[in-house]
């Protein structure tokens, strides 16, 4: 199992590195210890808040849509996502913008840093389960909790215009949105 979880671990990173989100070389460090009592979801929004430069470059984290896969450099961990929650990070752009699947809390950036933007997640059914501002993180990336196993119309507007796009929360699902051109 571990050897099985230590080779997804490295595809997830290859690929995530291969798809623009390669590791950046911050100054400062990030102080989540491995083995720490923390969830996925606590991980996943202690990773994405940090400021750029307070990240240790050896501490890295692809967000999958069950779980979370971590390293520190030296040991590998994976951190089980609950069943109801999905998580999707968006970084809204105007002319610079990366592929990406799978997001990386430490190494993707967005053109956006620390935007203001209005967002608006609506289900396909018209529930409405996100209407609010949001302050993009020092990534440029704006991060939401949603329901799994959900199809819905995310919108986002900033000052440099409006974009939308049809969005899942299913297991074979992207949890990194790289595609919202604002004009």
């Amino acid at each position: 199992m571990l050897r099985r979880a230590a080779a997804l671990f490295l595809a997830v990173i290859l690929t995530t590195a291969a798809a623009g989100c390669a590791p950046q070389e911050p100054t400062g460090y990030l102080s989540v210890e491995t083995g720490s009592d923390m969830s996925a979801v606590e991980l996943i929004d202690t990773l994405e808040s940090t400021p750029i430069d307070d990240r240790q470059a050896s501490i890295t984290a692809s967000v999958l849509a069950d779980r979370v896969l971590y390293t520190n450099g030296v040991v590998e961990e994976e951190y089980p996502l609950p069943d109801d929650l999905f998580y999707l990070s968006v970084a809204p752009y105007v002319s610079q913008t990366h592929d990406c699947f799978f997001h990386s809390p430490t190494t993707c950036l967005g053109e956006l840093r620390s935007g203001e933007f209005d967002v608006t997640v609506v289900t396909d059914t018209g529930e409405i389960l996100v209407d609010e501002p949001r302050t993009a993180a020092d990534n440029g990336f704006i991060g939401l909790w949603l329901p799994s196993g959900l199809t819905a119309t995310l919108t986002i507007t900033g000052v440099q215009g409006t974009a939308s796009a049809t969005i899942g929360t299913g297991p074979e699902d992207p949890t990194c949105i790289t595609t919202l051109r604002l004009r």
